[in-house]
This record gives structure tokens, C-alpha cells and sequence, in this order.
């Protein structure tokens, strides 16, 4: 820091200086009023998350359920065919 040909204090005023000459700059400007909510706030992400997240907590309970079927011997027994 101490061999940069500018101090922080001359590259902040130099920049804001920059900005205050020229204030329509769309490079200066962040593009929130131009994307939609949806990509705002990430919403695509978050769903497909979610249902991601819900589809294998599904996948868990079916296989746990099915294995504590299994183990507690609730099989369907076949019904007696009474003559």
C-alpha cells in the first residue's frame, strides 16, 4: 500500500468525481428495475430447490416405510379360500 502511486483517499475522490461529471452512466447503474421478480429474488432457484427437497424427503419415507413394513411383518397375508 505504501508504493501505490495513489492514496485511497485520491482514488475515492477521483471516482466520485468521475460519477458527479457523469451522472447517466449505465455502467454505473445496477440493473434491478430491468429483471423481473422472478430473477430479483431468485425464485427459480428457490423452487427448484424446494421441490427437490420434497421429492427426496418423499423418496426417504416411502423406502423407511416400506422397510418398516417389512420388519414388523405387516405383508398382506393372502386370503383363505373357504371351501
Amino acid at each position: 500500500m505504501a508504493h501505490s502511486p495513489f492514496s485511497p483517499t485520491e482514488k475515492f475522490l477521483k471516482w466520485v468525481e468521475f460519477a458527479a461529471e457523469h451522472p447517466d452512466l449505465d455502467e454505473l447503474n445496477l440493473p434491478y428495475h430491468q429483471i423481473g421478480l422472478l430473477s430479483y429474488y431468485c425464485l427459480d432457484v428457490i423452487f427448484a430447490s424446494l421441490g427437490i427437497a420434497a421429492a427426496m424427503i418423499a423418496v426417504v419415507a416411502i423406502v423407511v416405510r416400506c422397510i418398516l413394513r417389512r420388519m414388523a411383518g405387516l405383508v398382506v397375508p393372502e386370503k383363505i379360500k373357504t371351501p
